[in-house]
């Protein structure tokens, strides 16, 4: 059984596990080639069986309003990702409470992503809380 880095579901089978990376990774090839609603559904259903790249990916494409601006959905799915130690996830909130995206931006709550962000290894957070903050 691989490691429980990407899992929150640790009792699947390993077929199981296989399949649903297998759903990541044909939702980063439909993102590569701007096919957003594909990309979208395979990163959602791969979500929804406990895959945190999935979850974190699938933050991005609503905060970023390439499938739909939904705000509220991409944080979810980015808080989903962070609270199981996602690092990218920790820098995209981050980043989405630094820029405020439509809202008073929050530097309180940037600093606090990323520095979650550098506790998680993430190479480029220590750039921005140097920076900014």
């Amino acid at each position: 059984m691989p490691s429980n880095q990407y899992y929150i579901k640790m009792d699947t089978k390993i077929e199981d596990q296989i399949n649903i990376d297998a759903l990541y990774d044909k939702g980063y090839e439909y993102q590569m080639d701007e096919e957003w609603a594909e990309a979208a559904k395979c990163y959602k259903e791969a979500a929804e069986h406990g895959h945190v790249k999935a979850m974190e990916a699938l933050g991005e494409l609503y905060i970023g309003g390439w499938i739909e601006e939904n705000h509220e959905k991409g944080l979810m799915w980015l808080n989903k990702a962070a609270d199981l130690g996602d690092a990218d996830a920790c820098f995209a909130l981050g980043d989405y409470y630094f820029h405020g995206y439509g809202k008073k931006p929050n530097k309180r709550l940037a600093k606090k992503w990323w520095q979650k962000a550098i506790d998680r290894g993430h190479e480029g957070a220590a750039r921005f809380y140097l920076k900014y903050c």
